[in-house]
């Protein structure tokens, strides 16, 4: 399975227990890499079967998935 970076934006009224947020969302299988309290926002990743179990987790109020894309080279004949 391929891991997957998620942002995940907690519920106002959840914002006091972010840290409890966050540990119910590493239980739930997110490998948390950031916790930032002042905006209301964790960071992690996950395996991509796992998203919809971060997305039924008290307290999230929406997981954003990260917008992957790539470049060809700069003298690719495809431009």
């Amino acid at each position: 399975m391929n891991m997957i970076n998620l942002t995940i934006a907690v519920s106002d009224n959840h914002l006091d227990h972010i840290l409890e947020v966050a540990q119910h969302l590493n239980e739930a299988g997110l490998k948390v890499h950031q916790v930032m309290d002042s905006i209301g926002v964790i960071m992690g990743s996950c395996q991509s079967c796992q998203i919809s179990a971060m997305q039924h987790v008290e307290g999230v109020e929406s997981v954003e998935t990260e917008a992957s894309y790539s470049l060809v080279p700069p003298h690719s004949p495809v431009q």
